[in-house]
């Protein structure tokens, strides 16, 4: 099976349906689900072979110089580069390695908090409305 005989359903869900509940994850322009990270996103490279693609941007080519340069002296897990601009670099990842990269690339996680803290601030969402809602427009 080659990764153009997936179907397009599948490509667009594969990364909501594995990271989404421990992820920061989004929908691009396209309808692909994506990890959101500090310099840029994630998404599917090919899912026969278990790998994702690492989209980053930086303001400085010095910026992308740093990031190899500690992948290589940190003996970062396999991966590969696919593309490098001026201020763009996408990475090949393995995706048994995302945990590795999570750190280094800052991925978004998802807030975790308990039934109390999710009470208190439900209240506060209720009084901030109810202040909202009471103001009064003035001219």
């Amino acid at each position: 099976m080659l990764d153009r005989d997936i179907p397009e359903s599948i490509w667009q869900q594969y990364i909501k349906k594995r990271y989404g509940k421990k992820y920061r994850i989004f929908r691009d322009e396209i309808g692909i689900w994506s990890i959101k990270c500090k310099y840029g996103f994630i998404q599917p490279y090919s899912i026969v072979k278990s790998e994702l693609v690492a989209i980053l941007t930086y303001k400085t080519a010095r910026g992308i110089n740093i990031l190899l340069n500690n992948l290589r002296l940190e003996q970062a897990p396999a991966f590969r580069i696919s593309q490098r601009g001026d201020f763009e670099v996408c990475i090949v990842l393995a995706e048994k390695d995302i945990k590795y990269f999570a750190k280094l690339l800052a991925f978004g996680h998802k807030r975790q908090i308990t039934e109390k803290q999710r009470q208190i601030l439900s209240e506060q969402l209720k009084k901030a409305r109810a202040i909202k809602n009471n103001r009064k427009v003035v001219l």
